[in-house]
């Protein structure tokens, strides 16, 4: 991609000056936990950390008692830097067991997924649903 934006930038006749590589963002990800990339056609691209993790507490629920499961569960939905998206595909495995991850986590026992899960996260993700979505990569 900096290679196509230098050329472009070169070939409008360099206008601003000299070529500079742009600051990027830091991706500097634990070298010991997975990154999930997800590309949705509302949201965009985007990382998630330690998604192997979040994969393991949708798909065996009783996880989620379990510290590390339930932080990153909750940092999930409650983290600012992290869209609803990652949460609504978990779930869409299924979501019977998506109620269960959230029964554990909000000690909710009569939460249903199919039933509560948009609401709770128009609650925790008000930001997101705000404005119209506008793409945060704009391919080329």
């Amino acid at each position: 991609m900096l290679a196509f934006y230098r050329h472009d930038y070169e070939r409008a006749g360099s206008k601003g000056g000299p070529w500079k590589n742009p600051d990027l963002p830091d991706f500097d990800f634990p070298a010991d936990s997975m990154v999930g990339v997800i590309f949705d056609e509302e949201d965009g691209l985007a990382f998630y950390v330690e998604f192997d993790v979040a994969q393991e507490s949708f798909a065996n629920p009783e996880l989620v008692a379990r510290r590390r499961h339930r932080d990153l569960i909750t940092h999930y939905l409650r983290g600012d830097d992290v869209t609803p998206v990652p949460l609504r595909r978990l779930a869409a495995h299924d979501p019977a067991k998506a109620s269960q991850v959230f029964r554990t986590l909000l000690k909710k026992r009569d939460f249903d997924w199919n039933r509560d899960g948009e609401a709770l996260l128009r609650k925790y993700k008000p930001d997101w649903y705000a404005s119209p979505r506008l793409p945060r990569v704009i391919p080329i």
